[in-house]
């Protein structure tokens, strides 16, 4: 943290000065109203910026040209300290700028933020809480946090940070799961620590997608629990190189995953089974179908149909990247919106989601050509806002496909969470009634082909 020097026969005027840059801008301060005093604590130290009014007067009524002096004791010490002077000042020696001697607090404080070169990034730091969340999912895959964990405990006094797990001590994910059974949703960082903490679960997360697949164990846990991470961190730090290769090797995991020679009643038992989100178990069956039924579409074979697969395991991936609640991602239909229990703001993320994620893609170097298009068409609409009343065929026929198979992963998830009996060829049926466009019918009638003897 930056600390400067504040000169002043004015305690009031400097102690307000001192109090509005550490607050507003995490600038410390020494201040000082005794002339002698001054000149000793500058002669001992360097500051990157001094403070000062221009002249006092002297117990005696004499004029003593402050500012001046101090640049003195700089350039005898050949110290680079900067000098803000709050009045007039005509030498020819120093670094130094002037304003008015009875100069506005802000903007006293703003010109300090100019000489000291200080970011908005690092304004934005300092306005941060002292204690920053992070959702509990992120620590799933996380041994040995480098930083200390904490919990929140609210109090009407104000919430108090509780320390729970120690910097470099032995976590995982079932010591993780015994605070979400209390019901914690986050767990709390100090600001400071934030970004080193973020960078090794990035890391170790990546780490233990590989570990899993080179040792063929826990590859479907692993595979959910990182979907669960990248998506909270594209929602929390956005687009940067670590989110990205975290959401890219994501992708591969779940590539891996849905296209393995396993017979496909075994891979949707043990996805049904798998106590990851809603939203990871609809995404991976989509792709699973997708992997299942896109080779007999005929829209090519090897490289062009492994772009095409890679292309609806994107799409499955970023759809839904900004419903990170569950009870939004359930949300299929305009009637459905009207009938849930939703703020205004969630309504509107609902209804905006698929042409946010559309953007949002776009931002993300490398990816298969095309996938904003149908992300933002995934649920019928063109631009990527709101369900359609009626579907048309003019939209992408990779959209066509993900629609009737999001629809179908949609309705099985939904009988298997009512604990209702999972039946494929109702299923179906119910399909043949709601799209009647022959490039719907189509990717319906690859899943009957697929799915009923």
């Amino acid at each position: 943290m930056k600390k400067i020097f504040i000169f002043h026969t004015n305690t009031t005027a400097s102690g307000a000065i001192a109090n509005l840059l550490k607050v507003q801008y995490g600038v410390e301060s020494i201040c000082d109203d005794d002339f002698d005093n001054a000149l000793r604590q500058l002669k001992a130290w360097e500051f990157p910026l001094i403070i000062t009014v221009d002249k006092i007067k002297d117990e005696e009524d004499r004029v003593v040209e402050s500012a001046s002096n101090f640049l003195n004791i700089i350039t005898d010490n050949s110290y680079e300290s900067k000098v803000l002077v709050l009045g007039e000042l005509d030498v020819s020696f120093g670094n130094y700028s002037t304003m008015k001697f009875d100069a506005d607090c802000d903007d006293i404080c703003r010109e300090v933020v100019k000489i000291l070169n200080i970011t908005k990034e690092e304004i934005e730091f300092v306005k941060q809480p002292d204690y920053l969340a992070i959702p509990i999912q992120n620590f799933y895959q996380l041994n040995n946090p480098c930083a200390d964990i904490y919990i929140r405990i609210k109090k009407q006094g104000g919430d108090q940070f509780v320390k729970r797990i120690n910097a470099d001590e032995e976590m995982d994910k079932g010591i993780v799961k015994k605070y979400e059974s209390m019901n914690l949703t986050e767990l709390y960082v100090k600001k400071e620590n934030f970004s080193h903490l973020m960078n090794q679960i990035l890391n170790q997360s990546i780490k233990r997608i590989v570990e899993a697949h080179r040792a063929g164990e826990n590859i479907l846990e692993v595979s959910s629990d990182s979907f669960e991470i990248s998506q909270n961190f594209i929602e929390q730090l956005g687009v940067t190189p670590g989110t990205i290769k975290m959401a890219k090797t994501s992708i591969k995991s779940m590539m891996k995953t849905v296209s393995a020679n396993s017979k496909l009643s075994s891979i949707l038992k043990e996805i049904l089974q798998n106590e990851s989100s809603y939203s990871y178990k609809r995404s991976y069956l989509v792709s699973l179908f997708a992997f299942q039924i896109m080779p007999e579409l005929g829209w090519g074979r090897g490289d062009q149909l492994q772009q095409n697969l890679e292309k609806i395991t994107f799409v499955s991936f970023f759809h839904d990247a900004y419903l990170r609640d569950d009870k939004l991602v359930r949300i299929m239909s305009a009637e459905e919106l009207e009938a849930a229990d939703l703020t205004g703001a969630e309504k509107t993320l609902i209804l905006e989601h698929a042409n946010r994620a559309s953007t949002l893609v776009q931002g993300i170097p490398q990816c298969p050509a095309g996938i904003d298009v149908i992300i933002r068409q995934h649920h019928g609409s063109a631009n990527g806002i709101g369900f359609p009343s009626t579907l048309t065929s003019s939209i992408s026929p990779m959209a066509v496909v993900f629609i009737v198979l999001e629809d179908f992963s949609d309705r099985i998830l939904r009988s298997v969470y009512n604990k209702e009996k999972v039946s494929i060829a109702e299923t179906l049926s119910k399909l043949e009634e709601k799209y009647k466009l022959p490039s719907f019918k189509k990717v319906i009638e690859l899943l009957k082909n697929l799915l009923v003897k």
